[in-house]
């Protein structure tokens, strides 16, 4: 409601937007975000209108700067103006878009420019994390109002459950690897790598390191 404030202002209680009302929510086009904002945090919204022709001219507001900005569905357009998605331009890129849960005839993939049968990609366990319930914004992150797939998230981290994977696991990948290789894909010191080949658990951020290190070995 905070983002609504503004438009409110000096309304009737009966034509104000209020809690349970429908919105207008905006798609933005790929490289269509206004110059100077963050395409993680930015999201128009607007007060329902049933009427499509109005659309573009209804107050859209950013939800998290609470500021306006004009739209249009045009190719051409002002640095702070925002180009909508339109159902002709989700066809469009339809036909060449990537389909990450399949592979091409070649085994490889989904691309743009993959042709033929599409098969299934197999699916393999890497790692258990641990999530809640509150995981019930996924759908937020598929229909685009929450970009940031993260913060759909609230993990419980098992510490016992982290050290037995990281042991059994990793700790294996990494000795197979040769130490010239680790520290070119994780720019970590010899020192740090010995300890974790040898099983003691690294900081945070250098097990991510090590992880992505050993997925691309």
């Amino acid at each position: 409601m905070r983002s609504l404030k503004l438009l409110n202002k000096d309304k009737s209680y009966p034509k104000q937007v209020k809690p349970f009302n429908f919105l207008l929510s905006a798609h933005i086009r790929k490289l269509g975000y206004p110059i100077e904002v963050d395409p993680e945090r930015f999201h128009l919204i607007a007060p329902f209108e049933s009427n499509p022709s109005k659309w573009l001219a209804v107050p859209w507001i950013d939800e998290y700067t609470e500021k306006r900005f004009p739209v249009t569905t045009s190719e051409l357009r002002g640095g702070n103006v925002a180009a909508l998605n339109t159902y002709g331009s989700v066809l469009r890129d339809y036909k060449h878009h990537e389909e990450f849960k399949c592979v091409g005839p070649d085994g490889r993939q989904c691309r743009r420019q993959t042709l033929g049968l599409l098969g299934r990609r197999h699916v393999r366990i890497a790692r258990l994390r641990f999530i809640g319930k509150e995981s019930n914004r996924l759908e937020d992150v598929e229909e685009g109002s929450l970009h940031d797939a993260g913060s759909a998230y609230t993990e419980y981290p098992n510490a016992r459950r982290e050290r037995e994977e990281w042991l059994n696991s990793v700790v294996p990948k990494l000795k197979a690897m040769r130490m010239s290789e680790l520290e070119r894909l994780t720019e970590l010191s010899p020192a740090t790598l010995k300890a974790a080949r040898a099983g003691r658990m690294p900081h945070p951020k250098n097990r991510e390191l090590l992880r992505k290190a050993v997925t691309r070995y």
